[in-house]
């Protein structure tokens, strides 16, 4: 059985991906998360193949569950075939590629809310644990616990995802150089924020900027 984008919600709510690895579009992920908690789900992947279930991301990727299909049944030669014939983009890309930093604001606790606004302002910030939580009002310790618990990530990694959703964004609209990118949101060391756009987008900013810059 197979499924694209929100299909993957009636094969979760038939019992059929019970304990077991799942993707769905990149803006459905908490909601799914939320309905089916003993479901994992991976929205970084366009693809997750189980044998016997296969779910694919977003509303295109039927494209290249199709592809996918074709090579298991016919073989890469075919599937390539069919790609070139229809001048699609064999079946190797990840959701990660595409989807945009959603960060949860739904939660009820003001303070952390407060933390959340003056990150989404001045990313590029010289932020610390100590002066968000002096910002929030709270102990390093109730800070960090009460973060996680409103948004799902650690104020490490939410800022690490704010400041990459900004560089992707002056990636595609701009033409200035990435150096210059990691300085502006707050990296002075660009090697380390390359690595750090890699695993979270999974392109190198080069890459990205070849498939989703301009002129790219």
């Amino acid at each position: 059985m197979t499924s694209v984008c929100s299909g993957a919600f009636l094969l979760a709510e038939a019992g059929l991906l019970e304990g077991r690895r799942v993707t769905t579009h990149w803006r459905h992920a908490t909601t799914f998360r939320q309905k089916y908690p003993g479901s994992v789900i991976d929205t970084d992947r366009l693809l997750v193949d189980l044998g016997d279930i296969i779910t694919a991301g977003g509303v295109m990727a039927w494209t290249d569950l199709t592809l996918h299909m074709i090579q298991r049944f016919g073989g890469r030669k075919l599937m390539l075939d069919v790609a070139r014939m229809f001048v699609l983009d064999p079946p190797e890309r990840e959701q990660s590629h595409y989807a945009t930093f959603l960060p949860n604001m739904s939660h009820a606790d003001a303070q952390i809310a407060a933390v959340q606004d003056l990150l989404r302002n001045t990313p590029g910030a010289d932020h610390s644990i100590a002066s968000l939580a002096q910002h929030a009002g709270l102990s390093e310790r109730s800070f960090l616990r009460r973060f996680k618990q409103a948004t799902g990530l650690t104020p490490v990694t939410y800022l690490q995802s704010l400041r990459v959703e900004a560089a992707r964004s002056r990636l595609e609209l701009t033409r200035d150089s990435f150096e210059r990118i990691s300085w502006d949101v707050g990296y002075g060391d660009t090697t380390a924020f390359r690595r750090i756009f890699q695993r979270i987008v999974g392109l190198t900013p080069s890459e990205y900027r070849r498939r989703f810059g301009p002129g790219g």
